[in-house]
């Protein structure tokens, strides 16, 4: 890539850096699509919250060690995607903490029966996209085959001024990553032969 005047990259927009404070999260039905639980709730009632911040997806390979002599040959082993956490804000007038539990208790888990959703409906989709400083859509990363792992209503401190936060840790199969070109449309890199990507 050929290097660019000073004055030019003041005036290349594609030499924004992406923001941090740009983003969305949104969320799809079941795997199975349409109405996402037995109950008739869906995850589109997680859409009212206000999500502080949620992790990016990410992993790592597992090692396989193949041992010769005295020499240790290594190779990739099983990719495993790590968890994301998202954090949310709570609210006296609308309560997250209701919203969420609510939620849980329809669509995951009831902790009073002691019944759990089957997976084939208690998974969903979601996708966090981030955008450019004028609301256009950059990119997108979608879990697929989420749900969560853990639910913490978070924590009281009588010294903290801190609004309260809860946390949603989701586990999900895999996850997939598009880029949007100037037509609107996306371009997927996973399973893209090697030969095609240039890095």
């Amino acid at each position: 890539m050929a290097r660019l005047a000073y004055d030019e990259f003041l005036t290349d927009a594609s030499f924004q850096p992406k923001r941090k404070n740009l983003w969305y999260v949104t969320f799809g039905s079941s795997l199975l699509g349409g109405e996402a639980r037995g109950t008739g709730a869906t995850p589109d009632v997680l859409d009212t919250v206000q999500i502080k911040s949620i992790q990016l997806p990410g992993g790592a390979h597992g090692d396989v060690e193949v041992p010769y002599i005295n020499l240790t040959y290594n190779f990739p082993g099983k990719w495993k995607w790590d968890d994301v956490e998202m954090k949310v804000i709570d609210y006296m007038g609308k309560s997250s903490t209701k919203t969420i539990y609510d939620w849980w208790k329809a669509s995951v888990f009831n902790p009073e029966s002691g019944k759990q959703a089957y997976g084939n409906t208690l998974k969903q989709l979601v996708y966090i996209t981030l955008i450019a400083p004028n609301g256009e859509e950059l990119e997108r990363w979608t879990l697929k085959g989420a749900y969560p792992k853990a639910v913490k209503w978070g924590d009281v401190d009588y010294a903290s001024d801190d609004p309260l936060e809860l946390a949603v840790t989701w586990k999900y199969d895999r996850a997939s990553h598009e880029i949007f070109n100037t037509e609107g449309t996306t371009e997927d890199l996973i399973g893209t032969s090697p030969s095609s990507v240039t890095f």
